[in-house]
């Protein structure tokens, strides 16, 4: 039989009666099983867990979206392209929502790191020129704004042992910078 020292006996009794801390500031889909840190600050999982709440989002996939038609022309020309002031760029959340998209936007900005908007509007008007490339047939010149697309799921952590149950899920494709210009062939 191992003896047990006092000092592991209050670190045990400690991490029994510790508040675990929410486990949604991953960025992956994977639920992880809350910890809770006792005075060695080692991370300790529990048995059981209290209900914790909180979005949990998937990975993110950026993409560019036109705010204005791109200008077209053949190889040789020069093009130029213009964000007006006052053009807006919005966020899109879909699934069971039930009122919660400003907490799926700010979920967001948190775990990914990047200041998302509702709604990012121009408050200058912003140009861009480039000349299509004499090779190329035809050339096109956008301008618009840099969006991530994502899923998200709402849920909580319960039970011993403990789960992550879901209770909502859907997607969101929010916006995080204007302006944004880019060219395509064809």
């Amino acid at each position: 039989m191992r003896k047990r020292s006092g000092l592991a006996l209050v670190a045990a009794a400690v991490a029994c009666l510790a508040v675990p801390s929410p486990a949604f500031a991953d960025s992956g889909s994977v639920a992880q099983a809350p910890t809770t840190t006792i005075a060695s600050k080692t991370p300790v999982p529990l048995a059981g867990c209290s209900l914790l709440y909180g979005y949990k989002y998937g990975s993110k996939v950026s993409h560019l979206v036109d705010m204005v038609p791109p200008a077209r022309a053949q190889g040789g020309h020069t093009l130029s392209i213009a964000i007006t002031a006052g053009l807006s760029l919005s966020a899109t959340v879909t699934g069971q929502v039930s009122g919660d998209v400003n907490a799926i936007i700010a979920g967001a900005s948190t775990t990914f790191g990047v200041s998302y908007g509702l709604t990012l509007t121009a408050q200058v008007t912003y140009t861009d020129t480039w000349t299509v490339p004499s090779t190329w047939a035809w050339g096109s010149l956008h301008a618009g704004g840099s969006k991530d697309s994502m899923s998200w799921t709402y849920g909580y952590y319960s039970g011993n042992p403990c789960t992550y149950k879901t209770q909502r899920t859907g997607n969101a494709d929010l916006p995080w910078k204007i302006p944004s210009f880019w060219s395509t062939q064809g």
